[in-house]
C-alpha cells in the first residue's frame, strides 16, 4: 500500500508532471529514508524524464532496501538498456523474474533484438 506522502506524485507521474513528481517523491524520501517504494517510483520517474544515471542510483537503492523488489529491477533493467548496458539490463530482468515480477515485453523483445536471445 503506498505511503499517503506519495500519492500526490503518483499522480503527477501519471500525468506526466515528472517534476513534481520527482519533487513530491523527494520530499517522501526525506521523511521516510527507508521507504524503497519512494525510491523505485521516483528511479521510475528521472528514467521517464532521460536521467538514466539518476534513475539507476535511486533504483539500486531501492534494491538495497528490498533485495526482493521484482519491480525496481526491471525499471532499472530499462534504464540500463536505454544507456546499452545490455548485461546489466539482462541481468535485472533474470532477478525480476526470480523475485515474482514480469520484466516488460517489449524490454525484453528489445533486448533481444539488440543482442540476440539470452534469457
Amino acid at each position: 500500500m503506498p505511503w499517503p506522502a506519495t500519492t500526490a506524485a503518483n499522480a503527477y507521474l501519471i500525468t506526466g508532471n515528472f517534476d513534481r513528481a520527482l519533487a513530491d517523491y523527494s520530499a517522501a524520501i526525506e521523511l521516510r529514508p527507508e521507504y524503497a517504494e519512494a525510491y523505485n517510483n521516483r528511479g521510475f520517474a528521472y528514467g521517464r524524464r532521460g536521467g538514466f544515471e539518476q534513475a539507476i542510483r535511486d533504483l539500486s537503492r531501492a534494491i538495497e532496501l528490498a533485495p526482493d523488489y521484482g519491480e525496481a529491477y526491471n525499471n532499472r533493467a530499462v534504464a540500463y538498456f536505454s544507456l546499452l548496458e545490455y548485461d546489466k539490463a539482462w541481468a535485472d530482468v533474470r532477478a525480476c523474474r526470480r523475485f515474482g515480477g514480469t520484466p516488460a515485453p517489449e524490454l525484453v523483445q528489445a533486448l533481444t533484438e539488440a543482442t540476440g536471445p539470452i534469457d
